[in-house]
């Protein structure tokens, strides 16, 4: 009797614990994890809101802190339909003033609907007449936008675009701890564990993407709202309040991506491309830290509008970030030829060649030299000034695939790699050991295949005394009020090639500015180095032409290296005269601004 009694009275206690434990379970839910979310639904039900910005989001600012989105308002029109006493009167009067289909419009306005930015970037024509109307319910404010005219580095920094289908539930399912939040989160129809509801916005393309958890966020910091009794009526007919929550600790939350780019020479370089390079990249690297100060591609594209560049987008890759996209060097990679040699001690600087104008590499293989009457007999000084194919040729068959290949690990080359920027693509640099891919691989075409972002590393390799570090892109992550909340370390650096030999091939490219196919890229009283190259890309034009792709990667100042410096230029005539004269316009811009605005930063 006493066992039975002391039975039930232990099964009651285990029955009262299950019941306590869910309970906690399920309060802990309610307060911990779904907690916001019911907030805000508590909030919407007594209040009409409409934030005042496209979508609540971190930013992404360069080295100085300054926006790369160029993130501006323009004057928005909010409607509250809830404060309309005929919906279909104004609309009718609406779809005149804003050209919009007055279906769409009274679909907007029905006293069901909730507040909405009708049009953003009203014109000053329309912004009058919406104001003379005099209807309830409609205010004209000024709406952030996050992408404003003035944005930058557009292919570097990506966009934002709703949610494909699936992804939401996709999200969910991978990011939610258990199957009870997942379940919770999904009768919810909003997940707290990942933070998105199902109409959000999330990154699509380049740093959006990648650092969309950082960016991600799911309070507006300001808004205007209408507040609503128990039966959906506006408590007063003719308030509209403003809400502002950037002094509200959420808001301090707003995570920035802290970029290397430098606006200022980002700008520089998107001007000049604009004027001299419709399809195309340039990269500005800092020398002593191995820092992306700029990262051009062409042609560009406009953040709000990308829909508009769905149909064209393939046949000219508009949404290609070309500075982190493979191409042949051409005579670019020349420098690693010669590097290795030099390296190796397989050529000497006092020794000299002859060039006959073509170069036999075996019995069925003969190379021209592009200057077809031939270079004659040069020195190794003058055999680099001119890019003399025959030249590279015999030194690269002394140095044979396993030392190419070596030496262009070294660099860097082989494999695409960019601190605080994920890269997906493999590596390109494939040299069979055999006398004719040698060749090729030695003027810089088939079985070599690097990107602009590679070849200002390279420069920058050479001109900081042959030792290699990884570039990088990102400084670190940090909130509102600067408080940094991870940094990005820089790479480890290793030696590429000894700093004699770097001087050496420093020496050579000096003289390529100076006397030889880059002279256009001579910048004076500053001075510059640098090689040309000019690759046959393997494609055609409309008129069955073969595309060339013109080179110039170079440095400056000469006598202290500051900034390297990639140009690729599609379609170009030569590297000599589509790419060098871009250099040095970029570089000229760009020491003349640092020059006077440096102390101010």
């Amino acid at each position: 009797m006493v066992k039975d009694r002391h039975r039930r009275i232990q099964l009651l206690l285990a029955l009262f614990m299950v019941v306590a434990i869910l309970g906690l379970g399920r309060l802990g839910f309610l307060q911990l994890i779904a907690g916001a979310h019911l907030s805000r639904q508590a909030w919407s039900a007594r209040a009409d809101f409409v934030a005042l910005e496209d979508f609540s989001r971190g930013e992404i600012v360069d080295r100085y802190g300054r926006s790369l989105t160029d993130t501006t308002y323009e004057p928005g029109l909010i409607v509250f339909p809830v404060l309309m006493s005929e919906p279909e009167r104004v609309a009718g009067k609406l779809a005149a003033i804003l050209k919009m289909p007055f279906p769409e419009l009274i679909s907007k306005l029905q006293k069901n609907k909730p507040a909405v930015i009708l049009k953003k970037d009203l014109t000053p024509t329309e912004i009058e007449q919406i104001h003379q109307l005099g209807e309830n319910g409609l205010c004209i404010l000024p709406v952030k936008k996050r992408y404003g005219p003035a944005a930058l580095a557009e292919h570097l920094v990506g966009y934002v675009a709703p949610m494909a289908p699936g992804v939401w539930e996709e999200m969910t399912i991978t990011r939610s701890k258990t199957p009870l939040v997942w379940n919770w989160g999904g009768v919810l129809g909003w997940s707290e564990e990942h933070g998105y509801g199902r109409q959000d916005l999330i990154g699509v393309k380049g740093m959006e993407r990648i650092y969309e958890e950082d960016l991600h966020f799911s309070s507006d910091a300001e808004g205007v709202l209408v507040l609503k009794d128990a039966a959906n009526r506006p408590l007063n007919p003719t308030e509209i309040r403003l809400r502002n929550l950037v002094s509200a600790p959420e808001f301090f939350n707003r995570r920035k991506v802290v970029l290397t780019i430098d606006r200022d020479i980002q700008a520089v370089v998107e001007g000049v491309m604009d004027q001299r390079i419709p399809r195309g990249a340039v990269v500005v690297m800092d020398i002593a830290t191995r820092e992306v100060l700029a990262m051009a591609s062409r042609p560009g594209f406009d953040q709000n509008k990308v829909a508009a560049y769905l149909d064209e987008s393939t046949a000219v890759g508009v949404f290609r970030n070309r500075a982190l996209d493979y191409y042949y060097p051409g005579s670019v990679f020349k420098i690693v030829v010669m590097a290795a040699a030099l390296n190796e001690g397989l050529v000497d600087s006092k020794e000299t060649f002859f060039c006959p104008g073509a170069f036999t590499v075996a019995e069925n293989l003969t190379i021209p030299c592009w200057k077809k009457e031939g270079h004659g007999h040069l020195t190794l000084t003058e055999a680099f000034a001119q890019s003399c194919n025959p030249v590279f040729l015999e030194i690269g068959q002394r140095l044979g695939a396993p030392l190419l290949l070596k030496y262009a690990q070294y660099f860097g080359l082989t494999q695409a790699q960019l601190l605080g920027y994920p890269l997906s693509l493999g590596p390109a640099l494939q040299i069979p050991n055999y006398p004719g891919a040698v060749a090729n691989a030695s003027l810089g075409q088939k079985g070599v295949k690097i990107t602009p972002l590679m070849v200002a590393s390279l420069m920058a390799t050479l001109a900081g005394s042959g030792e290699y570090r990884m570039p990088q892109i990102v400084k670190r992550i940090q909130d509102q009020s600067n408080q940094i909340i991870r940094e990005i370390a820089p790479g480890v650096a290793h030696r590429a090639v000894a700093p004699s030999t770097a001087r050496e091939l420093c020496g050579l490219l000096s003289e390529v500015t100076k006397t030889g196919t880059g002279k256009e890229a001579w910048v004076v009283k500053e001075g510059s180095a640098g090689k040309t190259g000019s690759a046959q890309s393997g494609q055609q034009d409309v008129s069955g032409e073969e595309i060339i792709d013109a080179w110039f990667a170079g440095y400056a100042p000469l006598s202290y290296p500051r900034y390297a410096v990639a140009v690729l230029v599609e379609g170009g005539e030569s590297g000599g005269s589509s790419a060098a004269p871009v250099f040095r316009e970029i570089i000229e811009k760009v020491l003349a601004l640092k020059g006077e605005n440096e102390g101010n930063k």
